[in-house]
């Protein structure tokens, strides 16, 4: 496979998708970017995400 199919397929199937852990919660919470605010201490915004 060459480098330019291997980033067509990449961008086609990657990017469409949700990240696993926010399909498989119910209330849809991005537990990537959660984390990653956590990490961040940036908890507000945490808070905020998940208040709506």
């Amino acid at each position: 496979m060459d480098q330019q199919t291997l980033r067509q397929w990449e961008a086609r199937c990657i990017q469409e998708e949700q990240p696993f852990c926010q399909a498989a919660c119910p209330l849809h919470v991005d537990g990537r970017a959660f984390l990653g605010l956590l990490a961040k201490a940036r908890c507000f915004l945490v808070l905020a995400g998940l208040e709506g």
